[in-house]
């Protein structure tokens, strides 16, 4: 009875193999270094689509990224474009996305840098000049409580605390913010 075995299901399966990962990658280079060679994080964004799976998926890449204090985050590249891509499709992928760039800035400040300097800011505010109109009461949206409102109202306050940790960890980033995209379009 594969109720009564619950490691039979697929997803505690993944589990174990997340979990078990995420301990082999805690502050160990080599061990990121292994898993970037074998194309590991190309894989997990693969995943990000399936909302299932997310959350393993991100765990195991905030976990290279955190253990990664060299700063080769060379797999950003592809997970900005990726948030820059899905933005427009799925809010909530957005969100666990963006929620999983907050731990990532937590758990190694270099990666601050790095999203910086592969334009990660300049795609954050991209995603709030995307939502523009969206609160705007219209004839159509008979109430504030709308799925999309809702969605967006998610996806500003996930940008937000992304951006508030940013600039928070680094003065470096708050002097790019504010040079070179400024907080009018947050006003």
């Amino acid at each position: 009875d594969p109720a009564a075995q619950p490691w039979t299901a697929p997803t505690a399966a993944i589990d174990a193999v997340t979990g078990t990962l995420a301990c082999l990658l805690e502050s160990n280079y080599t061990n990121v270094r292994a898993v970037r060679a074998a194309s590991l994080p190309a894989t997990l964004m693969d995943l990000l689509v399936h909302d299932s799976l997310r959350p393993a998926a991100l765990t195991l890449l905030v976990r290279i990224v955190g253990a990664d204090k060299r700063q080769e985050h060379a797999d950003l590249v592809h997970y900005i474009e990726l948030l820059h891509v899905h933005s427009k499709t799925s809010h909530a992928m957005t969100v666990d996305m963006l929620n999983a760039i907050t731990l990532m800035f937590r758990a190694n400040p270099g990666a601050t840098a790095t999203f910086r300097d592969l334009g990660g800011f300049v795609t954050l505010v991209s995603i709030l000049v995307a939502l523009e109109g969206v609160f705007a009461p219209t004839k159509d949206t008979p109430s504030p409580t709308d799925a999309p409102a809702v969605d967006a109202h998610a996806l500003v306050l996930a940008v937000l605390r992304l951006l508030y940790h940013a600039v928070v960890s680094q003065e470096q980033t708050l002097a790019f913010v504010s040079a070179h995209i400024g907080f009018k379009p947050l006003g």
